[in-house]
C-alpha cells in the first residue's frame, strides 16, 4: 500500500503531518511512503485538484485534504488492506 503526502505549497501543518505520519509509519512498517512537494511535481498534484492544502492519497485515491487525526487515517488505511493483512497486524500489535 502507497501513503502519499501532498505537501503543503504553504508549509502549513507540516510539522503536524510529519508527526502523524512518523507515528503511522512505525505502525505499519510495510507502507510505501513518499512526500511529493507541489511546486516540485505540479503534474502530480494537478491529478487530485489539490492546490492550496496539503493531502493525504493512500493507493492513488485522495482521502484526505487537510492532515487527519492520527487515529482518523490509521483507521482509514486499515479499512482499504486486505482483509487478512489487518487481522496480521492486529496480531502482532497484541
Amino acid at each position: 500500500m502507497e501513503l502519499v503526502y501532498l505537501k503543503s505549497p504553504t508549509g502549513q501543518q507540516h510539522e503536524r503531518a510529519v508527526r502523524v505520519l512518523g507515528r503511522i509509519r512505525e505502525k505499519l512498517s510495510d507502507l510505501d511512503y513518499r512526500e511529493v512537494d507541489p511546486r516540485e511535481d505540479p503534474d502530480y498534484a494537478a491529478q487530485f485538484n489539490i492546490k492550496y492544502a496539503p493531502g493525504i492519497i493512500v493507493d492513488g485515491t485522495i482521502e484526505f485534504v487537510g492532515i487527519p487525526r492520527e487515529r482518523m487515517l490509521l483507521d482509514r488505511i486499515r479499512q482499504l488492506q486486505a482483509p487478512g493483512q489487518e487481522a496480521q497486524e492486529e496480531e502482532e500489535s497484541s
